[in-house]
């Protein structure tokens, strides 16, 4: 009786989940964000091996053999410092920004000494708050802040004041901003089947406007399963690279 009870409740939380992400999008229309899609040419990009002699192979790496030096930074233990986790952290010149996505669900900005500054946003429906800040960047004139519930950029100044939002036509997890036109986002296995050409797609990028202009990595439901529990999105040479860091969790299983 208890497992009829728990199939039912998980089949009930996907079918709402599913509702949920239709109606936040019943208002996007897929040809505007779809005109031209292009699969990613990842077959005619460098690939680089690299040799390791497993003589060499040892259970533990002193940090100094591989980094300058080390500073230990303590945060500000005032009461509008305080964090629960850190999800992510930039430091951008002197600044330092942390997001706790989960705990307090915020992004405070604390200077080079630790110091609590700001908060860039706050958690709430009004304009310029959120109420599930999943990701971030910061570049050399605003911050921007993904609230993945309402499918939504926050853009701040520096020093956190709100600018402006954008909705995005779809959800995601992570992204990265390559260039003023250039998005490219990480969606893993995220909600998105009411835009075909991306809802067996764990990558693609987008101009300013998100109109997808290439994906990779397909995922098709059911049938190709992946979870990366580590991962980040960096630019090398204007070339956009994704690392992946996996552990123990993170597994394949091809059904």
């Amino acid at each position: 009786m208890k497992l009829n009870i728990i199939i039912i409740l998980l089949i009930l939380t996907g079918c709402k989940q599913k509702n949920n992400s239709l109606a936040l999008f019943s208002d996007v229309i897929p040809n505007q964000y779809e005109k031209n899609v292009h699969d990613m040419d990842i077959a005619s990009s460098q690939a680089i091996d690299i040799a390791v002699d497993k003589n060499q192979l040892v259970d533990k790496i002193k940090i100094s053999s591989w980094v300058d030096s080390i500073t230990f930074v303590q945060l500000s233990s005032s009461d509008n410092a305080l964090i629960g986790s850190i999800n992510k952290l930039i430091r951008k010149s002197n600044d330092i920004y942390i997001l706790d996505r989960y705990k307090t669900k915020s992004l405070k900005k604390f200077n080079i000494n630790g110091e609590f500054i700001t908060d860039i946003g706050r958690f709430g429906e009004a304009p310029g708050e959120y109420q599930e800040p999943t990701d971030f960047i910061v570049n050399d004139s605003h911050i921007i802040v993904y609230d993945q519930f309402a499918s939504r950029f926050n853009y701040y100044t520096l020093d956190g004041n709100f600018q402006y939002s954008k909705k995005l036509p779809f959800l995601c997890l992570r992204f990265k901003q390559v260039s003023v036109n250039n998005f490219i986002f990480y969606t893993q296995d995220a909600d998105n089947q009411h835009l075909s050409s991306i809802e067996n797609y764990s990558i693609f990028q987008t101009d300013s406007n998100f109109v997808i202009k290439e994906r990779c990595f397909y995922r098709e439901r059911d049938k190709l399963y992946i979870t990366i529990e580590k991962y980040t999105i960096f630019q090398l040479k204007s070339i956009p690279v994704l690392i992946v860091c996996e552990d123990k969790k993170s597994y394949l299983n091809a059904g």
